[in-house]
Order: C-alpha cells, then structure tokens, then sequence
C-alpha cells in the first residue's frame, strides 16, 4: 500500500512538473542585445532592444524605433507579427523562446520570408532584461 501511495505521488509530481515547463514564458518589460556582425556589411551592427508589452513589442536600434509588432506566445513558442516601421518584415516569424533569469534567447523555428534576415539576425542574440 506504501508503495502505490509513493508511486501515485510521483506520478503527480511529474504531471505538475510538465505542466509548469510547458506553461507560457512571460516577457514583460525591455531586453537589449548589441550585434556585432558582418551581416549586410555590418548595417545591423548596434544595441537593440525589445520591449514586451503583451500583446505589443517594440524593437529600437541605438534608440530609434526600427518596428512595432504583435506576438503571441504558446508554452516556449512565440510568433512575431511586425505591423509598422522601417524594418518590418512581412509575415509572422516563429522562434523557441527561453528566458532564464534576465537572459533571453530566441531560437529559429521557421520564418515565413526568406529576406528577414534582419529579425533572424536581431534575434540570434542574447538579450538582457534592461528594464521591468
């Protein structure tokens, strides 16, 4: 009887703990990164940041705003839609979020256009929590 009590506790246990690695990243407040990168002869080279304010985030380049955009985030997942600015990239982008502390990174999961090399660079960062 011990035993199928310890057995269904674990069990519960691990069913809580997939739960809460599987529940949504939340990305409130403003991270930077600084691109050092021969991309397109280095025109993405600068400090970038992104500020999230659910559903909106904001992306400045050495502090001009480059693009405004939405995101939706599921579980680890989150889609990028640009909306306005000089840098947008039609089409949603997709990348595997992780945010550890105040480190943030994005990995690739699928770009909607070939010629957002500017988000996939940008993202390919590291970014830090600058601001709550």
């Amino acid at each position: 009887m011990k035993r199928a009590v310890i057995a269904v506790s674990m069990a519960v246990a691990l069913v809580l703990a997939s739960v809460a690695l599987a529940a949504a990243v939340k990305l409130h407040g403003t991270y930077q990164t600084t691109i050092k990168s021969g991309v397109g002869g280095g025109v993405l080279n600068g400090t970038w940041t992104i500020k999230f304010k659910r559903p909106h985030y904001t992306v400045t380049e050495n502090g001009t705003v480059e693009l405004r955009g939405k995101y939706k985030i599921k579980g680890t997942t989150i889609t990028f839609h640009d909306k306005t600015g000089r840098d947008v990239c039609p089409g949603p982008g997709k990348y595997q979020v992780n945010l550890t502390g105040t480190t943030l990174t994005f990995t690739l999961i699928s770009d909607s256009n070939p010629n957002c090399v500017g988000r996939r660079t940008v993202l390919a960062g590291t970014f830090t929590k600058v601001v709550g």
